[in-house]
């Protein structure tokens, strides 16, 4: 079992920007210090006006390659991944030479997480129209392979056409970092079939039991039968929040959490099982949880530990017991499917 940081860096209104990063980095070095596996940085561009009428602003990450960067050096041993890098949105030969840059002076610590996007004001302001996303993220990812290899090629797509290149620098890891998958919103077993084909590891965040337990199955099977021999990672993303009792934590966790919602509910509905997942409680309920969790094939959080209006001292408070009495009850916990 592994448990990463998602931090999706949403800014409350009357918190400055500057506090929000200065926190967030303090959280990635604990979770670092505490034995956290990876930190995946979200991407978020520009703010609808209907956030004013909200209050604050529901995520300001906007490029995750340059403040992984910045956290590559601020930590030691903590993988950097990204969830998601919005690859529409980007040009794929500065998505490549970017991602490289932060694999090397990370010492190899890149997971490489991409997606496709689902915001459209994003793609609006960014000039790309939605209904080209996935012919675009498909072309991208099949040119950064090719320029992560430091050898001269070409492509010509529908969307892409590049002259011979050679891109350097290369990344460290070999024959190239993780490409990890987004399969939140359009979660479809073409999506798992996708991944499993091209030998990625995939991402989720908001899935039900019910499409945990298949998706785990059809992923795996899917990976064996195209001959791809890697670690079967299958992740969820649930919000955590650990406290003395059960009583003390959902006090807590659930008026910030429900910042979160306010600010999500205008570009995709909240579901019941959401709510239903959230790892809120005492060391001993978030264990019986993701127990649960377990037996619906999962062997990897995404723990949004800071969200909405939760003050820092809390997230760190937090952080600190649930690597203290929860972690350890699943250092050599195997995964049941």
């Amino acid at each position: 079992m592994k448990f990463g940081i998602l931090a999706l860096m949403q800014s409350p209104t009357g918190k400055p920007f500057k506090q929000v990063y200065d926190e967030s980095i303090a959280e990635f070095v604990l979770a670092d210090e505490l034995g956290f596996d990876c930190i995946w940085l979200t991407e978020h561009h520009f703010s609808p006006d209907h956030y004013k009428e909200l209050g604050g602003e529901y995520g300001i990450c906007c490029s995750p390659l340059a403040l992984g960067a910045y956290v590559a050096g601020v930590t030691k041993r903590i993988r950097i991944g990204q969830a998601i890098n919005v690859v529409p949105l980007m040009d794929p030969i500065r998505l490549a030479e970017d991602a490289a840059v932060l694999d090397i002076v990370s010492n190899g610590r890149l997971n490489f997480g991409v997606g496709l996007g689902y915001r459209n004001y994003q793609f609006q302001g960014f000039r790309v129209p939605e209904e080209e996303k996935e012919e675009r993220f498909e072309e991208s990812l099949e040119i950064i392979k090719k320029a992560w290899t430091g050898e001269n090629f070409t492509f010509d797509g529908v969307h892409y056409k590049i002259p011979e290149t050679r891109v350097v620098p290369t990344p460290l890891q070999q024959p190239r970092p993780p490409i990890w998958v987004a399969l939140t919103r359009f979660w479809k077993d073409e999506s798992i079939e996708y991944a499993a084909r091209n030998g990625y590891h995939v991402i989720l965040a908001w899935a039900s039991p019910e499409q945990l337990r298949n998706g785990r199955m059809l992923y795996e099977r899917l990976l064996k039968e195209h001959g791809h021999d890697i670690p079967v990672h299958f992740p969820v993303g649930r919000h955590l929040f650990v406290a003395e009792t059960d009583e003390e934590a959902y006090r807590i966790a659930e008026p910030a959490v429900q910042y979160y919602y306010r600010h999500t509910s205008g570009t995709r509905p909240v579901q019941d099982h959401e709510r239903e997942g959230w790892l809120f409680g005492s060391p001993e309920t978030v264990i019986r949880k993701i127990r649960d969790h377990e037996d619906q094939g999962v062997n990897y959080f995404l723990l949004w530990t800071a969200f909405g209006t939760l003050e820092h001292s809390r997230v760190v408070e937090s952080m600190k017991l649930f690597a203290e009495e929860v972690m350890p009850a699943f250092e050599e916990a195997p995964v049941k499917v």
